[in-house]
This record gives C-alpha cells, structure tokens and sequence, in this order.
C-alpha cells in the first residue's frame, strides 16, 4: 500500500466544554494524524479559538448549516488519503490510529472500531461482537468515526442530507459497502451519549416510528437488480413480460438493473424502456431445448449457470429473479418486496405463490429425512417459511445467498431446490407469501393461479383451498 496520510476532521456546535479533550485525544495518538481539522457549525461559544489554540485548521460556516455540512466542508480542505470524522464531544482511545491501521489493506474501504459509551453516570464499552452476525442494509452496527478511504467517500458521494435529519452514518455506509470490504479494528472510540436525542421524537416530528424511519432511509439508497432467463417460449412474450414489470417497479425509490440471459433465438430490441431502468444488460446464452426427464440435470446444471451470470454481474443489493412465463398479480411485487425489507421479519429470501405449468401444483414445500414433500394446500394467508420454492418468482438479499448448483449434498436436485436447501443449511430463512401470487402461463392466453384470498382462478387451474395445511403431501 501506498503511504497513508490521516485527515481527522472534527464537526461541532457550541461543545466547547468538550472540545479540548477531543483535540487532544487526536493529537496524543500513538500514530500521529496528517492534521486536524476543525469544522464549526456557526458556535455561538468559544469552541473556534479553543481549536485555533491547539493547532487545528479552522472551517467555519456563516450560519447554522448541520452536521452534513460542516463534515464535507471540513473534508473539502483536507488532504489525507483517509478520513477520520469525529464528533466534537466524543474522544479517541491513544492508540485509535495504530489499531485502525492493523487491520487496513488495500481491499479495505472502512476500518471501524469497539464503542466506549460515556454518558454522565458510567461508561460501558460495547463489543459484543454481535455486530459480525449484522447484516448493514437491515441496521447499522459502525460508528461516524470510521477510517474511510478518500477516494471511495468522494466517488459515494459523500455525506447526504436525508429528509429525517439522521442516520447520516448508515446513509453514508451503505454506500460505501458497495466500494470494497469493512473491518472491525480493535480501536475504541469514547462516544458520549447525552440524554437528548434527534431520534427521540421521530413520531412527533415525521408521523412515523423509528423503525419505518430507518427502513424508509435504507430504501433511499437501496438498489434492485432483476434477473431473467429468457428462453423464448412464446416468441415475443418478452414484451408482455417487461410490460409488467413496468408496473412493479414504479414503487422503488431508485431505478432497477434488469439483466437478461437470452437463450432464445429471438433478437431482444429493448431499447424503449431503457428510461425505466439503470441500465438493461442482456447477455446472450445458449438454447435451452432440453425438456425431457433424462436431461433434466443438463437444464438444471445450465440455469444453475445461468443464474450464477446473473448474480456475478447484479449491481443491486437485494436480486429479483422472475421466469420467462411468470406474470405479476396485482401487488404481489410489492409484497415480498415489503417484506424482505424489513427488518423484524429477518428474511434473506422472499418468494410469491405460483404453480407449477407442468404438475399443477405449488411451487414449494419442506425437506425431511433426505425427502422433499411438497405444498399441496393452505389455511393461511401469512407468510409462511419454507425449505425451499422456485426461482420463478423470488426476492432475496444478494450478499446472503450461495452460488447456484444443480447437485448439491442433498442430492441430484433441480438448481433452485438445491439452492434453497443450501440457503437453509446456512441459517437464512426463506418465505412463502401466499397473498402474493403470479400467474404461470402455458400459452400466450392460459395460466394457472392459485385460488386463495379470494383471487379468482382464470383459465386452466387447480384449485388449492384454504384448510389444513398441509392434509397431504406430496411426496416427489
């Protein structure tokens, strides 16, 4: 690695009382920083001559601007190639610099460190480790005075304002998390929690709870990528297929990736809808004409690899994997979309309810004793977790998933069963949202839907009540 130079830029308001013990725990590091720097958010206190005295180099606004601002004006002036922000009443442990640096290589975007949480009664220092077991994107476990590399901070786009005036360090990571790898250093930050809070009146001020605050800020950064294997059943069903979609996605707050696997002989001209997407990427594949029982582990081992393209390119963080003859029923999308995303439900994986076009019957079920046993009826309109479904109508965080395989240790089995079943064997959790239904089709004009909910059945179906599940399985 290149030479390391450290900016510490230290953002406040009116914490003179605090600031000489922040400022000196910068400059008693073991590790000495490149320079401090003082960013002041229009103080009406002495703060600005407090740093001034110890050697800080001074930023200060016109007028009360926020914490987003005094961080990217004092970030502006700096001229390390990391970043430290520190909080004007916080303080560093005197080796924060040396042990942020242990674990520093050049894959490393975010070097983060233990809390020491202060307040007046006691300190107690939070390093459960549980963290490790955290996913970002459901809740952040890293603190605002991580070590940043300057160049992805810049390209992210630096600190945000967000319209709930908090969790600028989540916004920021979550960001960040799609430049490189986090580490967890054994540095301890001193981070004094006073018994007011900008979260504390989040209903108050917004008309929402804190949990739908922090989902609503994740979803403003989040980003789809959906997938699709098009083998070109139905010549031209493409455009019915994306027309659909269409609809679906006007309920996220950033436009999707789509991205196509073209095994069909079909050239895809998609241009007109490119407005509606980040981008459309269509790779072209291989024809897949094989149907037959006897080269089903064929069909499994190339979608399996098909798959795994899609995933291998996929910008988005959460992946929604919809088949060639799956149609959306009306708010099925934002159903499992609603779901996987939020937090308390704990889910890597969310699927609707559709039917097999072959055997007639749902797609999904539970695996004992080396046996798969499937669906066969429902009594509940609840999500309900499963060991595995299909890929024909899915939703799932992309970072938590394996790789897609058609033979697994569970045996020779189709390359979504396998997944799922590899899926399960690493703790996640996996859903079935019976609300939340598509329509497969056999032909250009017949499908198959489940009849629950009072959704009435089109065309050729069969039709699943709602009682006792499960009165039977089926067993493959």
């Amino acid at each position: 690695m290149k030479s390391i130079n450290i900016s510490i830029i230290i953002s406040a308001r009116n914490y003179s009382k605090y600031l000489l013990q922040c400022v000196e725990s910068c400059i008693t590091q073991t590790v000495k920083p490149f320079e401090i720097i003082y960013s002041d958010d229009y103080s009406n206190d002495d703060s600005v001559q407090i740093a001034k005295k110890l050697g800080c180099k001074i930023v200060t606004q016109k007028k009360h601007s926020g914490v987003v601002k005094a961080r990217n004006d004092g970030a502006e002036v700096s001229v390390g190639n990391y970043l430290i922000f520190l909080d004007g009443d916080d303080y560093l442990s005197e080796n924060y610099i040396e042990r942020m640096l242990e674990v520093l290589d050049k894959d490393t975007v975010v070097s983060y460190s233990i809390i020491n949480k202060v307040t007046k009664k006691d300190e107690q220092l939070i390093d459960v480790n549980c963290e490790r077991d955290k996913f970002l994107w459901r809740e952040n476990f890293i603190n605002t005075s991580a070590l940043i590399r300057r160049k992805d901070f810049i390209d992210c786009g630096k600190w945000q304002d967000n319209e709930y005036n908090t969790h600028w360090d989540w916004h920021l990571y979550l960001r960040l998390s799609r430049y490189g790898k986090f580490k967890k250093s054994r540095a301890i930050l001193n981070y004094r929690q006073h018994p007011y809070s900008n979260l504390n009146n989040t209903r108050q001020k917004y008309g929402k709870t804190l949990p739908e605050v922090r989902r609503n800020i994740m979803l403003s950064v989040l980003k789809i990528t959906v997938g699709l294997i098009y083998g070109g059943r139905e010549k031209g069903f493409i455009h019915t297929w994306i027309k659909d979609l269409n609809k679906d996605i006007t309920i996220l707050k950033n436009k999707p990736e789509l991205i196509i696997i073209n095994n069909s002989q079909e050239i895809l001209d998609l241009d007109k809808y490119i407005d509606l997407y980040s981008n459309i990427k269509i790779i072209e594949g291989n024809k897949l004409s094989m149907r037959t029982k006897q080269t089903r582990p064929l069909l499994s081992a190339a979608l399996s690899d098909g798959y795994n393209t899609i995933l291998e390119n996929a910008t988005g963080e959460i992946v929604h994997l919809r088949e060639d003859d799956n149609l959306s029923e009306k708010d099925s999308f934002e159903k499992i979309f609603n779901f996987l995303t939020t937090k308390e439900n704990n889910a890597t994986a969310s699927a609707g309810l559709y039917m097999s076009r072959h055997q007639k019957r749902i797609v999904g079920g539970y695996y004992t004793d080396k046996t798969p046993t499937l669906i066969e009826k429902m009594n509940t309109v609840d999500p309900i977790q499963v060991d595995f479904t299909g890929t024909g109508y899915i939703m799932f965080w992309k970072d938590l998933v394996p790789k897609f395989k058609a033979k697994t240790n569970y045996g020779d089995l189709s390359h979504d069963w396998a997944w799922s079943l590899e899926l399960k064997a690493r703790g996640h959790k996996m859903y079935i949202l019976p609300t939340a239904m598509s329509r497969h089709y056999l032909d250009e004009t017949k499908f198959i839907l489940p009849d629950i909910n009072n959704i009435s059945p089109k065309n050729n179906y069969t039709k699943i009540t709602k009682n006792n599940l499960p009165t039977r399985l089926i067993k493959k």
